[in-house]
């Protein structure tokens, strides 16, 4: 679940594969086939996926939402649930 070598798991230690069409298609105004391709690709659809970058900077969740954006759009806190980061997408 924190394939990028994490020391913890802020969003637990186990997957939590979700249908990633059913959150793309929450926002009209997006290109659903571009929404699914993005989360795919980021986190294959683990909404409790995590990784750490070489920055020291964490990844969360469905569209592995970056910790700097935390702040904007989930009160700081990871943004594991996935209906909170498809709003931070």
């Amino acid at each position: 679940n924190c394939p990028g070598g994490c020391g913890s798991c802020d969003c637990g230690s186990n997957p939590n594969n979700v249908n990633i069409s059913s959150y793309c298609s929450k926002y009209s105004d997006w290109s659903q086939s571009c929404c699914e391709c993005i989360a795919s690709h980021e986190s294959g659809g683990n909404a409790n996926a995590e990784n750490e970058n070489t920055n020291g900077s964490y990844d969360i969740g469905l569209f592995q939402i970056n910790d700097v954006n935390w702040d904007s759009c989930s009160g700081g806190s990871p943004p594991c649930d996935p209906n909170t980061n498809t709003y931070c997408a």
